[in-house]
């Protein structure tokens, strides 16, 4: 994908976006019919700016249940994934690279989805990381629902769940919930960028024409300073994820999610302190990507738990390999963030 096309492919996506901003269950639909699919199986570096301008675009919608789905030969027609929002759900037994949801006492686990509505079945891996269980149960399993606290658009919904009826998916269960979460982790990531990338366009916007002392604050050192680490941490995360699409591998999806994370509270952060009162007002839409972070974040783990779960990972680790983005061949990341 040359520039031409991926600025093309990128106008496309903004106004499917845009089209379907109040409408998010069309899209998948008209994602189809842009022959989106093909787009990623012929180059699936592709996939992250989609996730990049949806973040951007604070967009609700059940494309990350897609993606993740499919990676598992899974139809994604009418189905939703539940997703875990810890990687330590047992006491000293984390789950950093295929976190599930172990069921409680009563067969119940506990959960987040991304599709609030348009589903009839939930798919969600249960028991050990080491051996997780891949099943599905019909909606009607579902024993609680509730909007996701910080969700600006209740596009997330935290879920109980009753699995001791669920279906079993057959295969090699463990390393396809653990390819799986790569994909949905990297995905995320992406997103994540774009919401930080958007926090700080705010920010910039506000810091050009807000005036004070008969200067604009944007010639203030301090606020460009702020400006700065926001944006050397968003760039940090952008170079991550096009790692993680570039390798694949768990630990450069993992670590680049845990970046996104932490650049887009650090944007954020920023943000709100360059845009002062305007930025805490209802009408300003700061507080929008504030929420939506927040709750993607959490999602697989947030970059808080995860952070601590890699230094005990790399304690413990008799050896791992190392993220070097001098290993991976620049020609094979042609979609740049």
């Amino acid at each position: 994908m040359d520039h031409a096309e991926r600025t093309e492919f990128q106008t496309t996506l903004n106004a499917l976006l845009a089209e379907y901003a109040s409408n998010p269950i069309g899209l998948g639909s008209a994602l189809d019919e842009l022959g989106w699919h093909d787009v990623v199986a012929d180059e699936p570096s592709a996939a992250m700016l989609l996730f990049r301008e949806r973040g951007y675009a604070v967009a609700a919608g059940g494309t990350l249940d897609d993606s993740a789905l499919r990676f598992l030969n899974i139809d994604p027609h009418r189905r939703a994934v539940l997703y875990p929002t810890t990687v330590c759900p047992a006491a000293n037994r984390a789950q950093l690279f295929a976190p599930t949801v172990p069921p409680s006492a009563g067969g119940r686990v506990s959960g987040v989805i991304r599709r609030p509505e348009g589903y009839d079945k939930v798919v969600v891996a249960i028991g050990d990381s080491d051996d997780p269980h891949i099943v599905e149960v019909p909606d009607t399993a579902i024993t609680a629902q509730s909007p996701a606290p910080w969700d600006p658009d209740e596009d997330i919904i935290t879920v109980d769940v009753d699995v001791r009826t669920a279906q079993r998916y057959s295969g090699p269960n463990t390393l396809a919930w653990e390819d799986m979460v790569s994909v949905a982790r990297r995905s995320l990531a992406a997103e994540l960028v774009g919401l930080g990338a958007y926090a700080l366009d705010l920010a910039i916007d506000h810091a050009v024409k807000r005036q004070q002392f008969g200067r604009s604050i944007g010639s203030f050192q301090a606020t460009r300073f702020h400006l700065a680490e926001a944006r050397v941490a968003i760039e940090a995360a952008a170079e991550a994820v096009r790692l993680a699409y570039a390798s694949e591998t768990p630990l450069a999806c993992a670590l680049a999610k845990n970046l996104a994370g932490s650049a887009s509270e650090t944007a954020c952060r920023k943000a709100m302190q360059v845009c002062g009162a305007m930025g805490l007002t209802w009408e300003f839409p700061l507080h929008r990507i504030i929420r939506r972070a927040l709750t993607l974040d959490a999602i697989l783990g947030g970059h808080r738990e995860t952070t601590i779960e890699f230094g005990r990972w790399v304690m413990t680790a008799e050896s791992y390999p190392a993220v070097d983005p001098l290993e991976i061949d620049p020609d094979s990341i042609s979609v740049p963030i």
